[in-house]
């Protein structure tokens, strides 16, 4: 409902959730319980097997009327069956997802996993949410001569919305050889959404012998029915000799990032 966030620990087998409140229910006979949850951990999470799983972190209200002990308002952990191509979990009746993310295979932390879903969270339908999925390409090494890199996510909105893509490159191309031909190179990004890109821009020609360092921004604006839906960004070489390589150190190097927010309802 509001707040509930949930975080990795980097070092650990462990998830932490952030205080906030759940809209929960049994059966949609029940009506809603609103309940507080005032944050905790999620202790002794599986390490990643030989195939990345999803793991989400749920509410659920605890009704004593379907055989539980108590009314309480608990938070847990459910695991996809781990495959190539992981799936969310299923939840029990009346769970409320709070976050999922990603386990990598060989993954020793949750610092390793990569954030799937923040949940579902109030909006007033009438109000724009801001900030609806956020994330940077930690990549700095080189992108190679062929293929690209892709952000992914997901979102989920409660009504008709116009979504506003913002995708900040931050690249570098390796200098040329002094005295030898200038090697060119253009970039070229594409948003996505429900796994099929809408739009398609191109930087401008990078030349290696005057450019190390490039950080266009392109916008792009959707409309998108209620519901989840899938998100990301696709970037890579249009064409050229040079090689593009990631920018990013944790620091002052912040990596291209794909920002995605609510641009309000659409009529």
């Amino acid at each position: 409902m509001v707040g509930c966030k949930v975080d990795p620990d980097q070092v650990a087998l462990r998830y932490y959730y952030h205080a906030g409140a759940v809209a929960a229910s049994r059966s949609t006979a029940d009506g809603l319980t609103v309940g507080w949850q005032g944050g905790g951990v999620i202790e002794n999470v599986p390490a990643g097997g030989p195939l990345p799983r999803v793991d989400t972190i749920y509410a659920l209200q605890l009704n004593p009327e379907h055989g539980d002990a108590t009314n309480d308002l608990v938070v847990r952990i459910a695991h996809g069956t781990p495959s190539s191509n992981p799936r969310w979990p299923v939840l029990p009746v009346g769970g409320v997802e709070l976050g999922s993310y990603l386990m990598p295979a060989g993954a020793t932390a949750t610092g390793q996993a990569t954030a799937y879903s923040t949940g579902r969270k109030s909006v007033l339908i009438d109000s724009a949410a801001g900030v609806l999925f956020q994330k940077v390409d930690p990549n700095n090494g080189s992108y190679g001569t062929t293929g690209g890199v892709w952000i992914q996510g997901e979102i989920e909105v409660p009504t008709k919305r116009l979504l506003v893509y913002t995708a900040d490159m931050k690249i570098r191309v390796v200098a040329g050889t002094s005295g030898a031909d200038p090697e060119e190179l253009q970039m070229v990004m594409r948003p996505v959404l429900d796994d099929e890109a809408f739009a398609e821009s191109f930087s401008d020609p990078i030349t290696s012998l005057s450019a190390n360092f490039y950080s266009p921004s392109f916008t792009w604006r959707r409309e998108v029915d209620p519901g989840r839906h899938t998100v990301g960004l696709y970037y890579g070489r249009a064409w050229g000799q040079a090689i593009p390589h990631g920018v990013y150190d944790g620091g002052l190097r912040q990596g291209t990032a794909l920002t995605i927010t609510d641009g309000g309802v659409v009529a």
